[in-house]
């Protein structure tokens, strides 16, 4: 089971429900801020995912240029198929 992140601050007026007994009060991170966090690594090892399909990609046809835009759009058709499947059976 995953755990968030805690962090300590000392409670100005110690809330009894909130607090240990050091009059430190223990906030958690939402899942919002855990969220934000995991879907911006998530959105840069994505592109740099991409990236190096694209390079593939252009490396296939011999880097002629002109097709730059294909094999970007190629490269993520390709990752976002890869990153579904996986998605798919990891729910399974």
């Amino acid at each position: 089971m995953k755990t968030g992140t805690l962090t300590l601050r000392k409670a100005v007026k110690p809330a009894a429900e909130k607090s240990n007994t050091t009059g430190y009060r223990i906030k958690r991170k939402t899942n919002k801020q855990r969220s934000s966090v995991s879907s911006e690594a998530f959105a840069t090892e994505r592109h740099r995912m991409i990236e190096e399909s694209a390079y593939h990609h252009a490396e296939k046809r011999g880097f002629q240029p002109g097709h730059e835009m294909q094999d970007w759009l190629a490269a993520e058709k390709d990752i976002d198929s890869h990153l579904g499947n996986a998605a798919n059976s990891a729910s399974s």
